[in-house]
């Protein structure tokens, strides 16, 4: 396994009152790339949620040679169409988790 350094892992908020401002659930800087996470608990995740990942993203500033990764964290019934759009790299099932971590 490859293992990747994390230089930064925080919630970010940016204001700005001439690109409009973004919130971030989680960003994890590494050396080559941010990722950008998000966590949704809803009883429905659609389409929207991909809509609002790609705002943020184009309101960071991403230096050059710097990747965008996205992630969505979740929590109740993700719409099938997020999955077949294939726009995050990584879906998360926040049950998975509690499910695995319980075995």
């Amino acid at each position: 396994m490859y293992l990747v350094p994390i230089l930064s892992a925080s919630p970010f908020r940016k204001t700005s009152s001439r690109n409009g401002g973004c919130q971030i659930d989680l960003l994890l800087q590494t050396r080559k790339s941010v990722y950008v996470v998000e966590i949704k608990r809803k009883a429905e995740i659609g389409e929207e949620v991909e809509r609002e990942v790609m705002e943020k993203v184009a309101r960071l500033s991403i230096p050059r040679g710097i990747s965008v990764r996205t992630a969505l964290v979740y929590e109740g019934r993700l719409l099938p169409i997020v999955k077949a759009n294939a726009y995050f790299d990584a879906l998360v099932d926040i049950s998975s988790l509690i499910s695995d971590g319980l075995a």
